[in-house]
C-alpha cells in the first residue's frame, strides 16, 4: 500500500515507523523533511525506504492512503485543497484534536461526509491493555463502580518554557481540547455521557466527573507535575485494583530510540483501515466535546 505522510513531528517518528512496520507499504514524503529524516538517528533507518516527492498535491492520483499529523488549523486547510481534486484515496487518517474547536470540527465532518471522504482519526487509548481491562470491569460491575483515572507529567513546552500551539486554546491546543480530547473520546465511547463537574485551575490542571447509571468515571489531569504517573483505580462493591504506569503507553517516552506510541499506532491502522466512517458516531462525540467545553467555560 502507498501511504503519504504530511507533518514534521509525529508523523515521521510516529506514523513513519508504525507504516514501514509492514514490508508491503511503501511512504511518500516531500523532500522539506529529508534534513530532519538525516539528522535523527531513529529515523535514519527508513531513509532508503522513502519514497520523496517535491509537492503532495502532485501526487495523490498515486498514493492509497494519505496521513496529516499536523495542527488542527492546518489540517482544516490542507483537506478544503484536496477535497475536489480527483484521487483514488481509499483512506485520510488525521490527528486529534479533529479541529481547534468542536464547531470547526463539525464544519469540517460535514465537508467530508458531503464529499463521501473515508476519514479517520488518531484516537489511540482504545488500543491499549488498560483500555481493555476497564471495558471488562464496566461489563463485570454494572450495578455500581467507579473508575477513576490520574494523569500526572510536565508538558514539554513547560520543561522547555517555549512556546506551543499544544498550549494555545485559540489553535486547538490546551489542557482539555490537546491532552483531554482523548479521553473525552474514550469516555464517549464508554457511554459515560452525563457530565457532574468539569473545573480547570489556570492552564494546567483539569479535573471532572462523569456518569452513566450508577457508574462514575473520574478524570484528572496535571502537566505541570514533578512526577509522571498514570494511575487506574477501579473500584468496585467485591474488591479494588489500581494501575501504575509511568504514561498512558507503558514507558518513559524517550525520543532518542523509537516512541512506544508505533505500537499502538500499527494496530490503530491495521483496524482503521478497513473501517467505514461512521461520521454519526464522530458528531455524537463532537457534540460532548462541545458540551464539556461549555461547561468548563
Amino acid at each position: 500500500m502507498k501511504y503519504l505522510i504530511l507533518g514534521s513531528g509525529f508523523g515521521l517518528y510516529g506514523y513513519l515507523p508504525a507504516v514501514l512496520s509492514k514490508k508491503n507499504n511503501t511512504v511518500y514524503l516531500e523532500k522539506k523533511y529529508k534534513k530532519i529524516i538525516n539528522s535523527r538517528k531513529e529515523l535514519t533507518i527508513y531513509k532508503n525506504k522513502i519514497i520523496w516527492i517535491q509537492n503532495y498535491l502532485s501526487n495523490l492520483e498515486i498514493i492509497d492512503y494519505l496521513i496529516i499529523a499536523k495542527r488542527p488549523s492546518d489540517q482544516v486547510k490542507i483537506i478544503k485543497k484536496i477535497i475536489n481534486k480527483k484521487n483514488i484515496l481509499k483512506k485520510i487518517f488525521l490527528e486529534k484534536p479533529i479541529a481547534k474547536n468542536p464547531l470547526a470540527a463539525k464544519n469540517l465532518l460535514n465537508i467530508l461526509k458531503k464529499k463521501k471522504i473515508n476519514v479517520s482519526f488518531g484516537f489511540i487509548f482504545q488500543y491499549t491493555n488498560w483500555y481493555k481491562k476497564i471495558k471488562n470491569f464496566i461489563k463485570e460491575n454494572k450495578k455500581k463502580n467507579e473508575i477513576e483515572i490520574t494523569w500526572n507529567f510536565n508538558a514539554f513546552f513547560l520543561k522547555k518554557k517555549v512556546k506551543s500551539w499544544k498550549n494555545d486554546i485559540s489553535q486547538g491546543g490546551g489542557i482539555v481540547n490537546f491532552y483531554g480530547i482523548h479521553f473525552i473520546k474514550l469516555i464517549n465511547e464508554l457511554g459515560f455521557n452525563k457530565i457532574i463537574n468539569s473545573t480547570q485551575i489556570k492552564k494546567n490542571y483539569w479535573f471532572s466527573s462523569y456518569k452513566k447509571n450508577k457508574q462514575i468515571f473520574k478524570l484528572k489531569i496535571n502537566i505541570s507535575a514533578k512526577k509522571n504517573l498514570f494511575r487506574i483505580k477501579l473500584k468496585s462493591y467485591s474488591k479494588n485494583t489500581s494501575i501504575n504506569l509511568p504514561n498512558p503507553f507503558g514507558k518513559n517516552n524517550n525520543f532518542t530510540k523509537k516512541d512506544n506510541r508505533v505500537v499502538f499506532l500499527i494496530k490503530y491502522l491495521e483496524y482503521e483501515i478497513h473501517k467505514k466512517t461512521n461520521y454519526n458516531e464522530l458528531f455524537i462525540f463532537t457534540n460532548f466535546w462541545e458540551k464539556i467545553i461549555k461547561y468548563n467555560s
